[in-house]
């Protein structure tokens, strides 16, 4: 499994913990127009709410760790090229079905069609 590294001080020890932070709630909005043409927007909000957050923190410094802080290991980067390779295969192998497909339900028709016009102008000037 990958790991959370500081980018204050370097540090690859963290840990999961809850903190509680103020969310505004957002309402509608109502909007009203003078007969001049004004108008004015009122929220209608619920006002602010407590909400507890799972956050990463580094152990030492105590600095939030997002996303951007994972680093993978060497064994995930590997599994994780072995299956883009593996989904890039099955999508060269859709394509090469597609133009086997194609091949024969559109170009050989197509041929054939073409020809048999051909015989049958070619017959029309002999005749």
């Amino acid at each position: 499994m990958g790991y959370y590294e500081c980018p204050r001080c370097g540090s690859k020890d963290s840990y999961q913990g809850t903190e509680h932070v103020l969310h505004e709630k957002r309402g509608n909005q109502i909007t009203m127009v003078n007969e001049a043409g004004m108008a004015m927007t009122r929220e209608t909000g619920d006002g602010t709410e407590q909400v507890e957050l799972m956050v990463v923190k580094c152990r030492n410094c105590g600095e939030s760790l997002g996303q951007k802080d994972y680093r993978l290991t060497e064994a995930e980067i590997a599994a994780e090229e072995a299956q883009n390779a593996r989904e890039r295969r099955k999508q060269q192998k859709k394509i090469f079905r597609w133009h086997e497909i194609q091949m024969k339900w559109v170009v050989v028709p197509g041929i054939v069609i073409c020809g048999i016009f051909l015989l049958i102008e070619f017959l029309k000037s002999i005749f």
